[in-house]
This record gives C-alpha cells, structure tokens and sequence, in this order.
C-alpha cells in the first residue's frame, strides 16, 4: 500500500509540472475570452493539485515528500528539457566559437577570463590577438 501511494506520489507532482506547462503555453493563443477562460481553468486545476499535495506533504512521511519532490523535479525535467536542452543544442550548433567567446566575455569587466583567440577588455568587450574590438558580442 505505501509504494502505491509513493509512485502516486511521484506520478501526482509529475502531472503537476504538465499542468504548469500546458498553463504557460496558453499564452501562446490569441489574447480573448476563450484563452482567458483557458487559462482560469488550469489554474485552478494547478492550485487544486498544489494544495492535493500540500497535504501529502503535511503528513509528515519522509518517503512520501521525497516521492513529491522527486516527481516534481522530474516532471520539471521532463517537460522543461525543450526549453534547456534543445535550445541550447541548436544555439551550439549554429554559432561560431568567436562569437561564443566575444558572448562569454560581454558584460564581465575587468575579471573575465581569457580566451586562446583573444582577451576581454575592461569594458567587456572582447579584443583580439591582432588589437582589434568586437562590442558586445558583434
């Protein structure tokens, strides 16, 4: 009975992070009464669960917090990784590594680090080997 209710657990703060999801991709929609309506649904869908769980969690169960802990992380994981990982996957995969290295340096002053093509300014700009500037990133 308890590994039920601690894979329930994991499952609940699962679909938790999916209602979170769903509730931001609403706002993709057209502004009106119907993604307005939408979006008031899911969240009280989402307080319903969050207070579901908060409940779970007053029981005072080590395994069964850890059970909603660990399925909220996981669900975050799960329906974030779009957003982390593909992106900056595809961010990689397109650029060049001086602009990688003018960007790392952008905005760090005088304690940025120093890069094999060059070296940050005290502006943060990044200075090549040959003395000339790119500016923020250019």
């Amino acid at each position: 009975k308890f590994a039920l209710a601690a894979i329930g657990s994991i499952l609940f703060g699962i679909a938790l992070e999916f209602v979170l999801w769903q509730r931001r991709s609403i706002y993709a929609l057209s502004p009106g009464l119907h993604r307005l309506c939408l979006s008031a649904i899911v969240y009280g869908l989402q307080l319903s669960m969050g207070y579901l769980i908060m409940l779970v969690i007053m029981t005072y169960s080590a395994p069964l917090c850890i059970s909603v802990v660990g399925g909220m992380m996981l669900g975050h994981v799960f329906f974030n990784a779009q957003d982390s990982l593909v992106k900056q996957w595809a961010e990689k995969k397109n650029k060049p590594n001086t602009n990688a290295a003018a960007a790392t340096c952008e905005g760090n002053g005088a304690n940025a680090e120093t890069t094999r093509a060059g070296s940050c300014t005290e502006h943060g700009s990044f200075q090549n080997e040959d003395g000339s500037q790119l500016e923020n990133g250019d």
